[in-house]
């Protein structure tokens, strides 16, 4: 992402109302900011911008793309080699998704969960991932990323 890109994006966060309730448009900016930066930043600063994209999430009142904050906050995980943490955030991700109804995100949060159970050697649980990933891609013609690196 070019240095423009995340210029914008922290003048857009610059704009938001101070000590006002994060709204998720905050929050998918922060959480994109942090997967940007993942690659070129102190991890610290990076995990700064997770927690404020998850903190008091459940307390506001639900959208469905809160939902793609957990898959990218796992996926940061992932790029920081965090197997555990990307695996929790994920799995509070369903949890929240679910909670709601929601189906939005499911397919890829679980092929993320398919990629780290491979890498963790865990082939049942890769597989069990990856057929739910299936079965939601399916019915919902959701589009899943599967390129992690």
């Amino acid at each position: 992402m070019s240095a423009d890109a995340i210029q914008h994006i922290q003048l857009a966060l610059g704009m938001a109302t101070p000590n006002a309730p994060l709204t998720t448009l905050s929050r998918l900016a922060l959480i994109s900011l942090a997967v940007f930066k993942t690659a070129h930043y102190a991890a610290a600063h990076v995990e700064t911008l997770v927690t404020q994209a998850l903190q008091d999430i459940e307390a506001g009142p639900y959208e469905e793309n809160l939902n793609i904050v957990y898959y990218l906050a796992g996926l940061v995980a992932y790029q920081q080699h965090a197997p555990e943490l990307a695996m929790n955030r994920l799995t509070a991700g369903i949890a929240f998704a679910t909670a709601h109804n929601s189906h939005y995100m499911l397919a890829n949060c679980y092929q993320l969960l398919a990629q780290l159970a491979l890498e963790a050697n865990d082939t049942t649980a890769a597989q069990q991932a990856s057929e739910r990933s299936a079965v939601f891609r399916e019915l919902f013609h959701e589009q899943v990323h599967d390129e992690f690196g």
